[in-house]
């Protein structure tokens, strides 16, 4: 993990004052599954981007997030037909087509087009290029998503491509998150999130020649938690 990284690391304390909660509501809420959170020893930790998608999943006309109940590892969420390899760099409209492409080849959508415009609708908000080379493409209402898509389509584009991160540094990696459940979109990105902060493991994702062995990778680097 480096300095970065750390940036958009928060502590309970953090995390109480970012919400204007006490400490004790906080982790009451963690404690309840309610909010999403990693421990890191014996310290809960919190990512600044999950705390955001909680916030959005908790006002105006949605439904509250559930409690994140569907805490199933990630390498049991991706599937060879949803892991892109060879993402080609340019716009973010083009990078975000081809992420959407597998949902068309599979029958999940007819047609990539709106969706895309969810995903832009999203990018005008705030970028979902969360730094360390990685991004974590996502709908404004996890609502909005396709029923039966999967959980995740995984992207690597090995010359990284300029996606407005906020380090400003290129993408190699991208995470759309496809799930309609408030509670597994959180879910999702949280522990993504958590993993994502170690390079040697982003290296390893991105040594990656075939589907099998990304989702590989994603296993073996689960099974040491």
């Amino acid at each position: 993990m480096n300095a970065h990284a750390e940036k958009f690391i928060m502590t309970v304390p953090e995390v109480a004052e970012y919400l204007r909660i006490a400490e004790k509501t906080v982790l009451r809420l963690v404690h309840a599954g309610t909010i999403p959170a990693t421990k890191v020893g014996n310290q809960w930790r919190f990512f600044k981007s999950v705390i955001d998608e909680w916030m959005f999943a908790n006002m105006g006309s949605r439904t509250p997030a559930v409690p994140l109940d569907e805490k199933r590892p990630i390498h049991e969420l991706l599937d060879p037909d949803y892991v892109l390899l060879d993402i080609a760099p340019g716009k973010k409209e083009r990078v975000l087509e081809q992420l959407i492409a597998p949902l068309v080849n599979n029958g999940i959508i007819h047609s990539g087009s709106p969706m895309l415009k969810k995903l832009m609708f999203r990018e005008s908000i705030s970028s979902t290029g969360v730094g360390n080379g990685v991004a974590f493409p996502h709908v404004r209402n996890p609502k909005d998503n396709p029923a039966g898509a999967p959980p995740v389509v995984a992207g690597i584009c090995r010359e990284g491509t300029d996606f407005d991160s906020l380090d400003a540094r290129p993408v190699n990696l991208f995470f759309l998150l496809c799930s309609d459940k408030d509670s597994i979109h959180l879910n999702v990105m949280s522990r993504l999130s958590y993993l994502l902060m170690f390079e040697e493991f982003r290296d390893a994702l991105m040594k990656s020649e075939s589907p099998g062995q990304f989702i590989e990778v994603m296993w073996e680097r689960e099974t040491m938690e």
